[in-house]
């Protein structure tokens, strides 16, 4: 008798941006996806949607959820199939933008450091939790192709508070303070940042997603 033993991971696994915490974006469908064993059924249960995919051949599965309008109450975003069940506490619905670039894109509001920091702590007296607003980081990596996974140590969603204010990104931070305190804009923002990742193609350097 042969016997195959499969980790936690590849019995059912998420895609990188769903996590604890995390924002999904308002007014539109959203593609929930991931990994398991093929042939198997995922369920996904997100308010008073059940939504169900089939795992394909390659191992991998995606569902829509309907469109939502912002809502400021943690929600718990269920995912399962026969073999294993996620869940994902804290999960809202608002605005999520994707803030691209190098380091201008990392420096925190931290103090100390450089030119950016709040030296004077100007930004610092002013500053209240704001638990509305999250970060979500995807690390830096080279690569030729688009990448599945994000590094470790990465894909973790983090609230605004005075404890984490180190190290949120400056520019990101502001971004979605101006967009949370527009009257048309919904209470919730979240703000994910990407780097650019490059590929070399006849001597040059071009910017890939």
């Amino acid at each position: 008798m042969t016997m195959f033993l499969l980790s936690a991971g590849a019995l059912l696994t998420l895609g990188a941006p769903f996590n604890h915490g995390a924002v999904l974006q308002r007014d539109m469908k959203i593609p929930v996806w991931g990994t398991s064993v093929t042939g198997e059924t995922v369920t996904i249960s997100f308010g008073e949607q059940r939504v169900e995919a089939k795992v394909t051949p390659d191992g991998r599965w995606r569902a829509e959820l309907a469109p939502m309008p912002a809502c400021g109450e943690g929600r718990t975003l269920r995912v399962g199939n026969s073999l294993r069940s996620i869940v994902l506490y804290d999960v809202l619905v608002g605005e999520v933008w994707l803030c691209a670039g190098q380091s201008n894109m990392e420096q925190p509001l931290g103090l100390g450091g450089n030119g950016w920091a709040d030296k004077n702590g100007a930004i610092e007296a002013r500053l209240t939790d704001e638990t509305d607003i999250r970060y979500l980081s995807s690390g830096g990596k080279f690569a030729a192709a688009p990448q599945e996974t994000v590094p470790d140590g990465n894909g973790t969603w983090r609230t605004f508070t005075s404890e984490s204010l180190v190290r949120f990104p400056n520019i990101p931070y502001h971004f979605a303070m101006n967009c949370q305190n527009k009257p048309k804009m919904p209470p919730r923002a979240a703000v994910s940042k990407l780097k650019f990742c490059f590929q070399q193609k006849d001597n040059k350097y071009n910017p890939k997603w």
